[in-house]
């Protein structure tokens, strides 16, 4: 008995020591394993007023000098213009955002009339608002100064129309610093040279709609070499509404789209749960447009307990932190939907008004 007692705390003895051993062996196996796992550190934007004004981001736009508009380029414009049928009027509003600004333009929509009423805010308003506490996590809402694509088209060939290639642009470099926090990826933000190579080598063309810009981006990837992981574009910001289906509107959007659109929803409130995470939208118009629509970058940028929703639009002077303006009941929307799953804000729907008028809906 005293025999096998002792036989068996040998046994155990031997084990023991097999298994330390084994486990110091493997130790540092599994820790550099374990380094794979972990989340590498997402950068928040800067948010004080000397590194704004250091990088050139804030304030958003200066008080503009008047300037000639080159009589060729106006009249090739107009004539693009009317070959797309666009009306006279509508020419007009076009050409009008070429034109200096006393202030920053935001826009309220006008039931009645159907249509957008343009207001000025003050030309110092603020790049940064503190949209407060949800969910433990500290949020704002930010917009950097982005280049202008009409001065852009100014002093190249290249067409005024290009918001989609400037949003997929600015995406990239808003992407890059969030993974980097390298500053040089903010400056570019307003780098006309650098954004006009980037332009041409994509090919990108003007007035696109979203499937096209979904294909730019994978053309980013595959022959730019950019890294596209969490760029995504979307035609409209109704689309985020899970209760799309059941509205008059939706008979004016892709269903395939929508679908899409909910299961990016799902992704990026998914992403927010994480530690470190960045996500660009290319945000279209689609809903509001009645002849082209316009694109701009909206980052989603989370690390830590601290959110920051960036605004990157290349049309000039164009303000979207004014409460209770369009422009930002529009990220409000896409905000609260991410965040919430449902969003309280009524947003303007200028096409379905417009059928709603007409009695296409009753």
């Amino acid at each position: 008995m005293k025999k096998m007692i002792r036989d068996v705390l040998i046994v155990s003895a031997i084990l023991v020591m097999t298994v330390s051993l084994f486990g110091m062996y493997l130790a540092p196996g599994w820790k550099a394993r374990g380094r794979l796992f972990v989340e590498k550190p997402i950068h928040l934007v800067p948010t004080d007023e000397q590194s704004l004004n250091e990088l050139d981001l804030c304030p958003l736009f200066v008080e503009q000098q008047e300037f000639a508009i080159d009589p060729e380029l106006l009249a090739e414009m107009k004539n693009d213009f009317r070959a797309e049928g666009i009306s006279p009027d509508d020419i007009e509003k076009q050409l009008a955002a070429l034109r200096p600004v006393q202030g920053l333009k935001y826009h309220m929509f006008n039931e009645e009339r159907l249509e957008f009423e343009e207001k000025i805010a003050p030309i110092d308003s603020p790049c940064v608002v503190s949209l407060g506490i949800f969910n433990a996590w500290n949020r704002s809402l930010i917009q950097f100064k982005s280049l202008d694509q009409f001065e852009l088209s100014q002093k190249t060939s290249l067409s005024p129309a290009l918001c989609a290639g400037h949003a997929l642009n600015n995406a990239r470099f808003i992407k890059s610093y969030a993974k980097t926090g390298e500053i040089k990826y903010l400056i570019y933000l307003h780098d006309l040279e650098r954004s006009g190579n980037f332009l041409l080598d994509l090919g990108m063309n003007d007035w696109v709609n979203v499937e096209i810009v979904k294909k730019n981006i994978e053309k980013m990837k595959e022959h730019l070499a950019i890294d596209v992981l969490n760029i995504s574009a979307v035609s409209c910001v109704s689309l985020f509404d899970s209760n799309f289906i059941k509205k008059p509107g939706f008979a004016l959007v892709n269903p395939d789209e929508f679908n899409y659109v909910q299961e990016l929803k799902q992704r990026i409130m998914n992403g927010l749960r994480r530690q470190n995470y960045v996500h660009v939208l290319i945000v279209g118009n689609e809903e509001f447009a009645q002849e082209h629509g316009h694109y701009f970058a909206f980052a989603i940028i989370k690390s830590g307990n601290t959110v920051q929703y960036v605004v990157l639009d290349t049309m000039p002077n164009v303000y979207h932190l004014q409460e209770g303006s369009h422009e930002k009941d529009r990220l409000m929307f896409i905000i609260q939907n991410i965040e919430q799953g449902e969003s309280d804000i009524r947003l303007a729907n200028i096409r379905e008004a417009i059928l709603r008028q007409r009695g296409a809906f009753n």
